[in-house]
């Protein structure tokens, strides 16, 4: 081989290690970047573990709130079943309370009015009354002797009235039997 060959090969001997010098600082780039594309991959698969994990949390949240409303409706409803019945009792209570108060309200009307024909009978059978009409000889008796007529009794409907306006018409309850008890007694 002559000189010359041996510097064209020791040119090219030193071009191809400047090339693989390239070749090497390429290789080095290239497995940095790759490294730091799986440093990359790693942390994007961390994060989408994470990501998977609180959405199976917030999913689980959630349905425990799904569930909760649903127990809150069911609750509700029950609620208003209960609120109506209990407004339909309430309803029936009072109208029972109106019967009572109107049968009450009779039987002190009655009391009062027994009284005052209870003074009309002492009064009407009494020694001076007996008198006074044997001297009237049929006329008016005197009022201060014999006191005026017991007047009827009014704005109440009486046992009767009570039964044929159906107010105590139902013979399936106790307090109405216990009502018409009372007024039969009287």
């Amino acid at each position: 081989m002559s000189k010359a060959e041996l510097q064209a090969l020791e040119r090219r001997a030193g071009d191809l290690q400047l090339q693989v010098k390239g070749i090497e600082g390429d290789f080095e780039q290239a497995t940095r970047v790759l490294e730091d594309r799986k440093a990359g991959l790693h942390h994007a698969n961390e994060m989408t573990r994470a990501w998977r994990a609180e959405r199976a949390q917030l999913q689980q949240a959630a349905d425990e709130i799904h569930d909760t409303a649903e127990q809150c409706r069911l609750t509700r409803q029950a609620l208003v079943v209960e609120l109506e019945e209990n407004d339909r009792n309430d309803q029936e209570e009072q109208a029972s309370l109106k019967i009572v108060r109107t049968a009450h309200g009779g039987l002190i009307a009655a009391r009062s009015l027994l009284r005052q024909v209870r003074t009309e009978l002492e009064a009407l059978s009494s020694e001076q009354a007996k008198k006074a009409a044997l001297e009237a000889g049929g006329g008016d008796l005197p009022s201060d002797i014999v006191p005026e007529p017991t007047p009827q009794a009014t704005g109440t409907p009486g046992i009767r009235g009570l039964w044929n306006e159906g107010v105590l018409g139902s013979d399936d309850t106790k307090e109405s039997d216990e009502i018409r008890n009372v007024f039969q007694s009287q």
